[in-house]
């Protein structure tokens, strides 16, 4: 954006289009906001100090399962992310599971997480449907 120069007693022309650019501006440094989206993979947030946030849910209808005693062990399909981030230092801080449409959370080992997604296993006592509910938190630059 062009920096306008204010004179004593002369004001400047200033168009809608450079408004318009100005709120935009100032809207971003204060909520820090980059770029925010959605595809099929889920959402994400860019912020401008770096970090992204992504989110969404996977749900596996059919899944194999191997039984010991009455847990069900899922080794399900990895989760991948809606936009890759730069560095393998990610963070899943919330992964939970529903079983069916119960609701049940079901205990997960989050694993293999890199910059374009992550593995899940789940133990549960039901072969039901599992829907994995997901929030990583990562650099995007």
């Amino acid at each position: 954006m062009e920096k306008i120069n204010f004179v004593n007693n002369q004001a400047p022309a200033i168009s809608a289009s450079s408004l318009n650019q100005l709120q935009t501006n100032v809207e971003s440094a204060i909520n820090g906001v980059v770029e925010s989206g959605s595809n099929d993979n889920g959402y994400w947030v860019k912020y401008s100090d770096g970090t992204m946030e992504c989110y969404g849910t996977k749900s596996y209808e059919s899944t194999a399962f191997a039984a010991t005693g009455n847990v069900y062990y899922r080794d399900l399909s990895g989760v991948t992310f809606p936009v890759p981030f730069k560095e393998n230092e990610i963070i899943v801080p919330t992964c939970s599971m529903a079983m069916g449409n119960v609701g049940a959370i079901t205990p997960i080992s989050v694993s293999n997480t890199g910059i374009s997604g992550f593995s899940v296993l789940s133990a549960s006592s039901s072969a039901r449907g599992i829907t994995v509910y997901w929030r990583a938190i990562g650099k995007w630059k």
